[in-house]
């Protein structure tokens, strides 16, 4: 498949079934891969600074593909919340942080992401509170 994109420091993959690939969160190159599931090659969907610098990618870890709305749901341990980032542009939005919707349950070190899509929300685990958040999405 190429030299482009090595991994560094993969920590999480999930399957992006409708556009064919797997996606792969690389902690320590703090981005977003996609990796084709009939060639191996590889392409930067978004990263620390890729196809911008807002809401930028550091340490991801978890990932989980939200299919009913174009998006993966990615936990980052180096900026602890919740990112979505667009399948197509790879562009970033943030979902959940340690404010928001205020600060009784904070992000200290989210590692996993699981979606339930029964009840419309995100399930993530957080080995440094030891705990089971959940975020509506």
């Amino acid at each position: 498949p190429g030299t482009a994109n090595p991994f560094r420091g993969p920590a999480g993959i999930a399957l992006d079934a409708a556009n064919g690939r797997a996606l792969v969160a690389d902690k320590s190159q703090g981005a977003l891969l996609a990796v084709d599931l009939t060639t191996g090659v590889r392409t930067l969907l978004s990263g620390r600074v890729t196809p911008d610098d807002t809401n930028p990618l550091f340490s991801p870890l978890g990932i989980a593909v939200d299919a009913a709305n174009d998006r993966a749901l990615v936990v980052s341990n180096g900026q602890p919340g919740l990112l979505a980032v667009d399948l197509q542009t790879g562009a970033r939005t943030l979902v959940s942080t340690n404010a928001t919707p205020d600060a009784v349950n904070p992000f200290s070190g989210p590692i996993g992401i699981a979606l339930d899509s029964a009840n419309n929300r995100a399930l993530i685990v957080d080995n440094v509170r030891d705990s089971v958040l959940a975020v509506d999405r």
